[in-house]
């Protein structure tokens, strides 16, 4: 069990997870003892498998769509060689680490996209988690409430971004943040300001797994 989602995710808490991707954080949640959760992921094939991978779990959904700022379409670029590292982002599909050591887009489809604030509707939500492959800021740009908590993935190389996402937590409610480093289930810092983390973020240095830069998830609660 992912300790860190077991603090965060109260007993049958209501959970989204976009950016589903292969379902390894969906199944975080429900082991953490969630109720519901709603896997967001707009890679057809991946939404598919995902049904299937879940197919036996009634507390799990998949939504085969896109979150972005607004409603409508929007064009997925697919990279075969990574299928797991598609994006809606241009920025990262030219300036990420993945781009500097040679990983190609080579394909583009067209999905449904729909703003966060229309995901989340008026339900209570205690948990969000958003892993997007450079398009965080894009999709909280959308949020128009806090939840209990929410997390999004952090880069090295757009750390401008993500100051952006902690301004706009900040501006619908959020009051405390801290991050982890790369896939480690535990916190790296203490819950502190918006700000303070911010300044933690700019001085951390890679970890011995992190020879491409390093990256993790912010939290953010009320």
């Amino acid at each position: 069990m992912n300790p860190l989602y077991a603090a965060l995710i109260p007993p049958q808490g209501r959970c989204i997870d976009i950016g589903a991707s292969l379902g390894s954080k969906t199944a975080a949640m429900l082991d953490a003892g969630a109720g519901f959760v709603l896997a967001v992921e707009p890679m057809p094939e991946t939404a598919e498998a995902l049904r299937r991978y879940f197919s036996y779990e009634r507390r799990v959904q998949v939504l085969q769509v896109a979150i972005g700022p607004r409603r409508g379409t929007a064009e997925l670029h697919v990279c075969s060689a990574s299928p797991t590292l598609c994006t809606l982002s241009r920025h990262f599909r030219q300036s990420s680490r993945f781009a500097r050591h040679q990983y190609v887009w080579d394909r583009t489809i067209r999905v449904q996209q729909v703003n966060i604030s229309q995901l989340l509707g008026s339900g209570l939500w205690d948990f969000v988690k958003v892993d997007v492959e450079g398009y965080e800021y894009e999709i909280l740009s959308g949020l128009r409430r806090n939840v209990g908590c929410l997390c999004f993935e952090y880069h090295e190389e757009f750390l401008d971004r993500a100051e952006l996402c902690l301004a706009k937590l900040y501006r619908v409610g959020f009051r405390q943040f801290a991050f982890t480093r790369a896939e480690q289930q535990r916190l790296a810092s203490d819950w502190q300001n918006a700000g303070d983390t911010y300044k933690c973020l700019r001085r951390r240095q890679p970890a011995a797994d992190e020879s491409w830069g390093y990256w993790g998830d912010v939290y953010a609660r009320p």
